[in-house]
């Protein structure tokens, strides 16, 4: 299924796996989301950008984890993107982008300038993530087998 937004508005949350398509102001560009439910009610909107004329693609994440919250056409070739990394945990929680288009680049929060090819990696230099849980350690002795006899002194023989 696929919908078409009117150029510079952002696309409707979907419902279901389907690709919401939203052109650039002056329809040089598209934003393609793909909307897919990664876990029960988590919910991933993967965008991806293309030519309009030539469907050539502009940018798309190569992990399928990331998902676009909220998209805008600044101007007919810059986009900005609101994006986070799915299953989330991470700070911050979100990340504004803008892909100049026209231009193979996009700028983040840390970086001002960085090529398209690699925005993925700039993007997850700029995450951070809690430590692990350390794993609680099991007790040494279990609760009640204090008072069971030895196995020893279950098979010897009383004299």
């Amino acid at each position: 299924m696929s919908e078409e937004t009117p150029p510079g508005e952002t696309p409707p949350v979907s419902s279901g796996n389907s690709v919401a398509s939203t052109p650039s102001p002056g329809g040089t560009y598209v934003l393609e989301t793909m909307a897919y439910e990664a876990r029960s009610s988590a919910w991933v909107f993967q965008p991806h950008v293309l030519v309009a004329a030539s469907r050539e693609t502009v940018f798309a994440f190569g992990s399928g984890m990331w998902s676009a919250d909220s998209a805008q056409w600044v101007d007919d070739s810059n986009l900005r993107l609101e994006v986070r990394k799915f299953p989330g945990g991470h700070q911050p929680s979100s990340l504004q982008i803008v892909i100049d288009c026209a231009a193979g680049s996009a700028s983040t929060p840390a970086t001002p300038h960085v090529a398209l090819r690699q925005l993925e990696a700039a993007l997850d230099k700029e995450l951070t993530w809690p430590p692990p849980a350390r794993a609680r350690r099991s007790p040494r002795h279990f609760v009640g087998f204090g008072s069971l006899p030895s196995l020893g002194s279950l098979f010897r023989r009383r004299r």
